[in-house]
């Protein structure tokens, strides 16, 4: 019985000697989880002696690469944000899109439908936490199985119909036109959508911290200001370029107020919509123009009821432009604010009723043809 003992106690003895002295740090720090140092021992003696054992080395690099393997069926259709970069990285803010791998894999502009979304933090999906249920993803779903039920022979389907969110947080009418153009220089869209107005509720203040720093123009409808290049030896300074403006062409934080009554937000929204009708058409590409529904105003909000409600009523007589708060229904949408709302899959219904009709035959002639 001594005997046992000893050995029981000799054996315990050498597992925390050769544990904490050897192997334990390293098998922790490579793995983070612990095993028997005597039976490492053990199966180092058997390896290199008796030669029964694969090389210790070559074990771990298995257990490594099976922790590395991923199931690419199970993630090709979920949803991930990109970017996407012209040649350079270093000179151009990159293109920030949501979509699947399946896309970025497979897309084939020859036989695939390709769907573009534009617009503002309510587009890209903000309050909607489960990033598989936003906007683009559940329209790609419902225009998919509408496109799939009307085949009768389910072998014909030849290409996808994909919908990309390259929706922006703080993204305004004014942005869109060059976001799609910057897009489609890579990935050319069948059908632009436009969903956005909700950052124009607060218009005037959003121009108004723009102002602070740069200058806006109403000839060119663009913002400018002065960049300090390192590598040129003479600049003006803000306040000297500003100086030497003209005064009726530009707003500037010294005439800020002044102009701000001139700039209408009906007239704003006219305007940009026009410039998109204009170059849409130029180039053939289908479009749907949507003015997001918007929240009815609480009293402590900080939005002009003005604003709120040129743009809650506006009409503008075009095919392409749908405002949703003059839908007759109640969409029973949940609000979190003026305008953000988790019901993706509600409007998703619109949207998709509204493509079909307008696009359906031209979807299913490109994709089955």
């Amino acid at each position: 019985m001594n005997k046992i003992f000893k050995f029981l106690v000799f054996l315990l003895i050498t597992e925390i000697i050769l544990g904490y002295v050897i192997y334990l740090k390293k098998q922790h720090n490579e793995f983070g989880y612990f095993a028997s140092s005597t039976f490492k021992i053990i199966n180092f003696v058997n390896r290199k002696v008796f030669k029964n054992l694969p090389d210790e080395d070559e074990d771990d690099e298995k257990i490594i690469e099976l922790a590395k393997e991923v199931n690419c069926n199970d993630v090709k259709n979920q949803n991930q944000l990109f970017d996407l970069y012209k040649l350079n990285p270093y000179k151009k803010k990159p293109i920030n899109f949501q979509s699947d791998l399946e896309f970025i894999n497979s897309f084939d502009k020859n036989k695939d439908y390709l769907i573009l979304i534009l617009g503002n933090s309510e587009t890209f999906g903000s309050y909607i936490l489960d990033d598989q249920k936003r906007l683009h993803s559940i329209l790609q779903k419902k225009i998919r199985n509408k496109s799939y039920s009307l085949i009768k022979d389910k072998k014909k389907e030849k290409g996808k119909i994909f919908v990309i969110n390259y929706g922006q947080h703080g993204g305004m009418i004014h942005d869109h036109l060059i976001e799609m153009k910057d897009f489609s220089n890579i990935y050319p869209p069948d059908l632009v959508i436009f969903y956005t107005g909700g950052n124009e509720l607060i218009l005037d203040t959003i121009f108004e911290r723009a102002i602070d720093v740069d200058i806006y123009s109403l000839k060119t409808k663009k913002f400018y200001s002065v960049n300090k290049d390192p590598d040129l030896t003479e600049f003006m300074s803000q306040d000297d370029f500003e100086k030497c403006l003209d005064k009726n062409v530009f707003v500037t934080k010294n005439n800020f107020s002044e102009y701000m009554l001139k700039i209408d937000i009906i007239e704003y929204i006219k305007y940009f919509f026009n410039k998109i009708d204009e170059n849409l058409k130029n180039n053939v590409v289908d479009f749907i123009f949507y003015i997001q529904p918007l929240n009815e105003l609480e009293k402590d909000t900080n939005i002009k009821i003005d604003n709120y409600n040129k743009i809650h009523n506006i009409e503008i007589v075009n095919e392409n432009f749908i405002n949703l708060n003059l839908l007759d229904k109640d969409l029973k949408l949940n609000y979190k604010d003026a305008f953000h709302t988790v019901n993706a899959d509600i409007l998703t219904d619109f949207l998709l009723e509204d493509i079909w009709k307008k696009f359906g035959e031209k979807i299913q002639k490109k994709i089955n043809d």
